[in-house]
């Protein structure tokens, strides 16, 4: 494809297999760092015309919705009432999550009742005075109590492991529905949840705090929803073939709603603030949010981490929605290293994961 940067009118010519048609994404320009903004939405590759009936299935959008309703399978409110009905469906946040948050977002709660909430459970108190004695928080060895690590790191800090260490124990599952191995989705929500608060920090500090809890709960929907994209894997297999593997479409025809969704009605019975439950409900639709920046935030970030785990050449940029970068006001060089940021931070806490 040929593209021409609208500031100093270079031009390049971007091969096919770049581009991410079916997105809108922003890349800087390799003469002027300009970002260049292309809408890939309706766009398709300059490929020779595919056999017919391949092109018929590829201009498939939509599954029968009779074959998307199983007599067996409830979806929409039918299937939302049973998972709430039924408690232990839920994923249990851990108790200290909501004890980190509460005291990020309001030190006069004071940390005696979080040192008592992460003395009680070992694992996550062995887990933060690893974190805290990590090259990446820079106090290795230094620190041997939560009380002296409070100390040394500063409340807010402290806090911040609390919550990593609470997500640990969460989200290191294998969603056997979305193909996700132990591991793989804590480390990419501990991506999203750095990546939030350095975007946060940089446009929106207000809201810093509650981006990094945000980031790393965004995705808590696929836990609750795996078991039943497993039962209609089937479906869901086909819905996504004939949908270049749009897995929110795939959710939204099989069961009546999203992850996204989903996670947004699990803030609201964790009691999470409005602003990050409606962030979360619309991170992959921040246009649609009514909380300023905060949605583009967490967008910008997710789409960071994806790229992030992606296969790229070494010398290629960084594409991310432009939706969210026109909206937040970012410049190539931020995003950059809001990138360095996010890789450096969960390296080095992957590192103390697995010891």
């Amino acid at each position: 494809m040929n593209v021409q940067c609208s500031q100093c009118q270079s031009a390049y010519d971007i091969p096919d297999e770049r581009l991410p048609f079916g997105k809108e994404i922003s890349f800087p320009c390799p003469s002027c760092q300009t970002m260049i903004d292309l809408d890939l939405t309706g766009a398709t590759p300059d490929d020779p015309d595919p056999p017919a009936e391949e092109a018929a299935a590829n201009d498939s959008q939509t599954v029968d919705e009779s074959q998307t309703q199983h007599p067996n399978y409830p979806k929409g409110d039918e299937l939302k009432t049973k998972i709430f009905k039924h408690l232990k469906n839920l994923p249990p946040i851990p108790h200290i999550i909501l004890k980190a948050r509460e005291a990020m977002t309001d030190p006069k709660k004071g940390f005696k009742e979080l040192s008592q909430a992460i003395e009680s459970d070992q694992a996550i108190a062995t887990l933060v005075l690893k974190l805290a004695n990590s090259a990446y928080y820079g106090m290795a060895g230094k620190v041997g109590s939560i009380r002296r690590a409070s100390v040394v790191l500063g409340f807010k800090t402290i806090s911040e492991l609390i919550m990593v260490a609470g997500a640990n124990s969460m989200l290191n599952k294998h969603l056997e529905g979305y193909d996700l191995d132990p591991g793989f989705m804590f480390e990419h929500s501990l991506a999203v949840a750095f990546a939030s608060r350095a975007i946060a920090k940089m446009k929106n500090p207000d809201v810093e705090s509650d981006a990094f809890a945000a980031g790393l709960i965004h995705d808590v929907g696929k836990l609750v929803l795996d078991t039943h994209i497993v039962e209609r894997k089937d479906l869901v297999e086909s819905i996504l073939q004939a949908n270049k593997n749009d897995f929110l479409r795939a959710e939204k025809q099989v069961l009546g709603f999203d992850h996204a969704q989903m996670a947004a009605w699990i803030c609201e019975r964790w009691n999470f603030p409005k602003n990050l439950t409606l962030a979360i409900r619309y991170h992959h639709q921040p246009e649609r949010a009514s909380v300023g920046k905060f949605a583009h935030i967490l967008h910008l970030a997710d789409d960071l981490a994806h790229w992030n785990c992606q296969a790229h050449e070494e010398d290629e940029t960084i594409q991310v929605d432009c939706r969210s970068t026109k909206a937040l006001g970012l410049k190539y060089a931020q995003i950059e290293a809001v990138m360095t940021h996010m890789q450096t931070a969960v390296r080095e806490i992957n590192l103390i994961n697995c010891n």
